[in-house]
């Protein structure tokens, strides 16, 4: 598939289409272009493309395609008896500054962290197949790209089609469905963290969306429950520096949540 670099080549080749017969324009959100003939995508202009996104080139746009491809496979499935909604029961940060407070400078916690989050959580809701998940979970110059290539199926996708050089009509797909989905993904790793806290209340000092921080006390507990909601995590030691800040065992200098 031909990468237009500029908008003005995007332009001429579409105005050359317009001369030979019948074609589709596809804009995906507002800064992804596709031009569709014959079935097939041939070209496509990006409009403010993210870094990630360059540098992987049609990696990029393989995963993207591949994820959007796969949600709707999960969606179709379940056309009849509809989605399921998971119900948001904690926020996506929490903080416990008067335990933070307490503590002096120099005490050690742990950040136990959910590893690839939204993928393993798409992943475990059937949202993305095996063999997906398997080629991109553990590959960490990829970890912007599955954020990416999940948040994006909920942009609008519209349609433009053109026969015998004339424009047509236009139709746009329905995105309720792919917003649900991401929600959900969204709401089990805020619910997991919000689990821990409530299970370690005395001594959690906070989590931000999928990491989870706590005193030593609490990290038994913290463990079993991302086990037990199927997630994979790592942990790290970290050590308070002062009322902002603190450090990890990497070096690391991290604010507080």
């Amino acid at each position: 598939m031909l990468h237009i670099k500029t908008k003005q080549s995007f332009e001429i080749i579409k105005k050359n289409l317009l001369k030979k017969g019948d074609f589709i324009i596809m804009k995906r959100g507002r800064r992804t272009t596709f031009i569709i003939a014959k079935n097939k995508e041939i070209a496509y202009y990006q409009d403010g493309i993210t870094k990630e996104i360059t540098d992987k080139g049609s990696n990029a746009s393989q995963i993207m395609k591949s994820t959007r491809s796969s949600v709707s496979k999960y969606i179709s499935k379940r056309a009849e008896e509809g989605l399921p909604k998971i119900e948001k029961l904690h926020p996506v940060v929490y903080s416990n500054r008067k335990l933070w407070e307490r503590l002096p400078d120099g005490t050690e916690f742990y950040l136990i962290d959910a590893a690839h989050c939204y993928w393993r959580i798409a992943y475990i809701m059937g949202c993305i197949g095996k063999t997906l998940y398997d080629k991109y979970a553990t590959d960490n110059d990829y970890k912007a790209l599955r954020l990416i290539a999940l948040s994006i199926i909920t942009v609008r996708i519209k349609r433009e089609y053109y026969s015998n050089g004339a424009f047509l009509y236009e139709e746009e797909e329905p995105t309720d469905d792919y917003r649900t989905v991401y929600q959900n993904i969204r709401y089990y790793a805020y619910n997991n963290s919000g689990q821990v806290k409530d299970a370690i209340k005395d001594y959690c000092i906070g989590y931000r969306v999928d990491g989870v921080l706590t005193l030593p006390e609490g990290i038994k507990k913290a463990k079993a429950i991302f086990k037990k909601n199927d997630l994979l995590y790592k942990v790290t030691k970290c050590v308070k520096v002062d009322s902002k800040n603190y450090s990890t065992e990497d070096g690391e200098l991290k604010k507080i949540v």
